[in-house]
């Protein structure tokens, strides 16, 4: 049968690690008891041989009984210290074995910057890393043995996580397992924040267990809310953004671009920021300020008489702004932003005509009185 596709461990342990027990030759006792008989009877024949004339009855008597008492005791004592001296030392290794294995695995989760906990089939939490006690702030002696929804899930998810937890503790399987989750923890302080848990599953000692790995995503969450608050800024907003690389490529602008310029997208993405800003009503030097200027590092602010798709001038308050790589110093866009100020701009040449003109009516005026 195939391996389940599920994140499923399934924990075995060798039949030298089952049990310390030595295993001998079953003819070793027999061989053993029959040479303590045979021994004890030749020394007890022996005995009777050299003594039998030469020493009282009373002390032959006591003789006889210590080496009937010594010789079964020596055949009992090489029938047993072997196979007892090898299950001692089996012990002894297995529970270093043991120790070592376990200084490994505190050496292993200690340092990983995961929070790790495991939970057996009822729910109650067996293990957690250093990185979980700092994530959810107890220290594992308040929490170990104790049920992981009464601590570290928002009530509102219980029944859902009961649910899920019968399944588990029947099969070991459940929809969650081998997921990647976006899901929300609760810290000992009462504060939730989000996190992503991925669960796999492992069986010993025929109970089922859960090993939960999770992360705090609380600053990609708030990082990813700025993006989406700036992305919602600029795409609304009133003044026209034009995004480049480093090369001056287009690849983004915004809706108010399209108003001001006429282009859609797909029209402009790709094409070159001097394809958009040059025109004839700016001479060379203006443009070659402009880009030695930005390509320097430095912002350029200034005013920019622009061609529309309907090939109309507009002017612009213009703002390009550089873009480094976090590395340094090295430019990795460009940012364009732009004001249509031609409604002001032609405001102020009619009043500036209307000067000249006020002007040239007073001094004809002027001159006619004279005369």
């Amino acid at each position: 049968m195939e391996p389940d596709k599920k994140s499923e461990t399934v924990i075995t342990i060798s039949e030298a690690e089952k049990s310390p027990h030595t295993h001998f030759s079953p003819y070793r006792p027999i061989v053993i008891i029959i040479s303590t008989i045979i021994i004890t009877e030749g020394l007890m024949a022996l005995f009777n041989y050299i003594f039998q004339y030469r020493l009282p009855p009373v002390t032959k008597n006591l003789m006889e009984l210590s080496l009937l008492i010594l010789l079964p005791s020596l055949g009992v004592y090489l029938l047993l210290y072997q196979p007892m001296t090898q299950y001692i030392n089996r012990i002894r290794k297995s529970e270093n074995t043991l120790y070592d294995y376990e200084q490994r695995l505190l050496a292993i989760t200690g340092s990983t910057v995961d929070a790790l906990i495991l939970i057996n089939e009822d729910g109650r939490i067996s293990f957690m890393n250093p990185a979980a006690e700092a994530m959810f702030g107890y220290a594992k002696e308040e929490i170990l043995g104790g049920d992981l929804h009464r601590f570290l899930i928002p009530k509102r998810y219980h029944e859902d996580y009961q649910k899920g937890l019968a399944g588990f503790k029947r099969s070991g399987e459940g929809p969650t397992i081998g997921q990647a989750l976006e899901l929300t923890g609760l810290n000992k302080s009462g504060l939730e924040f989000p996190l992503e848990l991925s669960l796999s599953t492992m069986r010993f000692t025929n109970k089922w267990y859960a090993l939960g790995t999770m992360r705090d995503t609380t600053e990609r969450h708030n990082v990813a809310t700025e993006l989406r608050m700036l992305q919602r800024s600029v795409e609304t907003g009133s003044e026209a953004v034009i995004m480049t690389n480093a090369e001056g490529e287009i690849f983004y602008v915004n809706h108010a671009f399209r108003l001001v310029f006429g282009y859609e997208p797909d029209e402009v993405l790709g094409k070159n920021l001097k394809e958009l800003l040059e025109s004839d009503c700016h001479g060379s030097v203006f443009y070659e300020n402009l880009w030695n200027t930005i390509l320097s590092g430095k912002v350029w602010k200034g005013e920019i008489a622009n061609v529309c798709k309907k090939d109309q001038t507009f002017y612009a308050s213009t703002t390009i702004t550089p873009v480094f790589l976090p590395e340094g110093r090295i430019i990795e866009g460009f940012v364009v932003v732009q004001y249509d100020i031609t409604k002001s701009k032609n405001a102020e040449d009619s009043l500036r005509r209307s000067e000249e003109l006020y002007r040239t009516l007073i001094e004809n005026t002027s001159e006619g009185i004279c005369h």
